[in-house]
């Protein structure tokens, strides 16, 4: 099957011609590339492939999910803008947050496929071509997200995407083990915020829902959405000191809710007393 990638780089560009010899050169490139391709692709079984392909698909909701309450900001920004009243507590850009969570998504989403590589003199070529397919599907979820640029420009995204990737690539050149080091390194780099932005991320999130919704809440009321039965995890959140992974995705989870979604989960918390 030739390869739309391979062959969209190569056709005539819009308002331009392409002769019939160029175009038959293009298609057979195009046909030798993805045979190539498919010779040293690794082989997995009927059911690997079937794992991975659930695995990919369980991330790229979750992080949809995620990447989509970034794309709220600007919309929700510009409305406020066209109001009579001012903004009293404009949306936060949040572009370390956000580029964080792209490398984690790329490490994430590579692992998938890479975790089940086996030695080979092609793993090289194996993790060359698994990097450019992550990056792609990255991409084109991003570029559906309108408005992620409110935090960090395009370039700056694709950097923080291609991180990870390229921290692969580079280690097993080397000869190092590729899986996990790299990745947990990439996850722990999520963490990596100063204790004045993660206060600021708490207040703006306070700040935000009284004025949106005309509800004031506690930081009782964060960490009880984030499903915990005591403070202990929040305050190690908020100080930046021995947070886990996992408490560092439930409350950036929480402070990344609207509004709407937020106080009807403090109302089903309350309800059930």
């Amino acid at each position: 099957m030739i390869s739309a990638k391979v062959c969209r780089g190569r056709l005539a560009r819009p308002g331009e011609t392409q002769g019939p010899y160029l175009l038959a050169a293009t298609l057979l490139l195009g046909i030798a590339k993805g045979a190539m391709r498919e010779q040293y692709d690794p082989d997995f079984s009927p059911e690997e492939q079937v794992e991975i392909e659930n695995e990919e698909a369980e991330i790229h909701q979750r992080y949809w999910n995620e990447l989509s309450a970034f794309g709220e900001a600007e919309r929700q920004d510009s409305a406020d803008t066209q109001t009579s009243a001012p903004t009293e507590f404009p949306l936060s850009r949040r572009p370390r947050e956000l580029r964080s969570l792209l490398r984690c998504y790329a490490a994430e989403l590579a692992g998938v496929e890479a975790k089940r590589y086996q030695e080979s003199q092609h793993l090289q070529l194996w993790l060359i071509q698994l990097c450019e397919r992550v990056f792609d599907a990255i991409w084109d979820s991003v570029s559906q997200i309108e408005n992620l640029t409110y935090h960090s420009s395009d370039d700056s995204l694709r950097s923080a995407i291609w991180e990870p990737l390229e921290e692969m690539k580079d280690r097993c050149r080397q000869g190092l083990p590729f899986l996990p080091e790299s990745f947990k390194k990439t996850v722990r780099r999520s963490t990596s915020i100063s204790k004045a932005a993660r206060r600021k991320l708490v207040d703006d999130f306070i700040a935000r829902i009284q004025f949106q919704a005309g509800r004031k809440i506690s930081r009782t009321d964060i960490w009880k959405v984030a499903g915990y039965r005591d403070a202990t995890e929040f305050e190690r959140f908020q100080r930046g000191e021995r947070v886990t992974v996992s408490a560092n995705d439930n409350f950036s989870r929480v402070l990344r809710m609207t509004p709407e979604s937020f106080t009807r989960s403090v109302d089903k918390i309350k309800s059930k007393k």
